[in-house]
């Protein structure tokens, strides 16, 4: 059941599932690849089922004698199918009680992060006023654009820990208006193990490494989305990735996403333009629908920004997890995730894309067993109930 907690006190959703009973990994489930019905809809097979691993117990009383965490308070505004939306389902299933920072419907629109930037006092007064009304010690915020040093120091003069879960490179970390306030976290959690490493031995000694996750209570009742046969890429497809163009063109791929910045092609490189012009077939498309497209496409494709040198982004677990055979570039750290050529298939070069698409639409059976494969492994290691023990324990540690 998917629930938007729109006021400051959210209650705990279920466990597993909506009111229809328990959900399983294969409940409401379509089979990536399968062969399409003659009515043009999609055939239902049936799915081996998965032995899910349960997530780390919530302890009553910690070793050393602390009360574990019971409540935290996401400063983010909730919207469903954003990154702290999916943490926040998998600290309800393990029974920790989630908050929201009240938010008005124009700063939880999509100019949330404009505003809030330019009019910087206001998200302040806000977020000072739900932490001293917070009851609890531990505040969650994904990404930190609007945390200033100054509203940091406020919020740790009122003891609480405040937690940055940080889900895009470390780069963009280090940009000069949010390097200050590094070292005025409790802790901030990267998913790119070499940046930790690095920034740890620099002296900051509040962060760790914490990979993305994706929802297990997301696969079912997707909204119904017209997918073409063969290969799709769904992602803003920005000009820092122009040189996949040709590669996605020769591999005959769809891209379903934002794309105005490649209009600045269209004098500078006529014939690249003209390929992606070719290739682009639907503008933005919702978190939800981009979950019915992993999950029913022959082939995604995923393309990691250019800025993103190491650490494996959120749509690797989203595809997996939704039973998509996903075609991926590598990155470092992505063979501790999942098995390349077992479980995704991974790319060197672009020039591979069009070779690799080729022989994975010539065999079905090689796309079931990929998809099947990742999958497995998804459910096993990357839900969202086992990242947020994870998350639990390393905010543990620093209480």
């Amino acid at each position: 059941r998917a629930r938007t907690p729109h006021s400051r006190c959210a209650r705990p959703g279920p466990a597993h599932g909506s009111a229809g009973g328990p959900w399983t990994p294969d409940r409401g489930r379509v089979t990536a690849g399968c062969p399409r019905s003659g009515a043009g809809g999609w055939a239902r097979t049936a799915r081996p089922t998965l032995a899910l691993s349960p997530a780390r117990p919530h302890p009553t009383l910690s070793a050393e004698g602390r009360t574990p965490v019971a409540k935290v308070l996401f400063l983010n505004p909730p919207t469903p199918g954003s990154y702290q939306y999916t943490l926040a389902r998998g600290l309800e299933i393990l029974g920790v009680e989630v908050r929201w920072v009240r938010w008005s419907s124009l700063q939880n629109s999509r100019v949330a992060k404009r505003i809030r930037r330019r009019l910087p006092w206001v998200a302040a007064h806000r977020i000072v006023e739900a932490a001293r009304d917070f009851d609890g010690d531990v505040l969650i915020s994904v990404k930190s654009d609007y945390l200033s040093p100054r509203l940091l120091s406020t919020l740790r003069a009122m003891e609480k820990k405040v937690v940055n879960v940080y889900p895009d490179s470390a780069g963009r970390l280090l940009h000069p208006a949010d390097r200050a306030a590094l070292g005025l976290w409790s802790l901030i959690t990267l998913k790119d193990r070499l940046a930790v490493d690095t920034l740890r031995s620099s002296g900051l000694g509040n962060l760790r490494y914490l990979p993305q996750c994706f929802d297990m209570d997301a696969p079912h009742d997707l909204p119904v989305v017209d997918v073409p046969e063969g290969a799709t890429l769904v992602a803003h497809l920005d000009p820092d990735r122009a040189g996949w163009v040709d590669a996605l063109f020769d591999a005959g791929v769809k891209v379903f996403g934002l794309t105005s910045g490649m209009r600045i092609f269209r004098r500078a490189d006529p014939e690249l333009y003209r390929k992606f012009r070719q290739c682009h077939r639907g503008g933005v498309v919702s978190e939800r629908a981009k979950l019915a497209f992993y999950a029913r496409s022959d082939v995604s494709i995923n393309l990691h920004r250019p800025d993103e040198l190491f650490g494996i982004n959120k749509r690797t677990f989203d595809i997996c997890g939704m039973g998509g055979c996903q075609v991926v570039d590598w990155r470092p750290g992505l063979s501790d995730l999942f098995l390349p050529g077992k479980e995704v298939v991974v790319l060197e070069t672009p020039g591979e894309l069009p070779r690799r698409v080729r022989d994975l639409l010539e065999r079905w059976d090689l796309r079931r067993e990929i998809a099947d494969a990742g999958r497995e492994r998804a459910f096993k290691e990357h839900r969202n109930d086992i990242r947020a023990a994870e998350l639990l324990s390393l905010i543990d540690e620093i209480r």
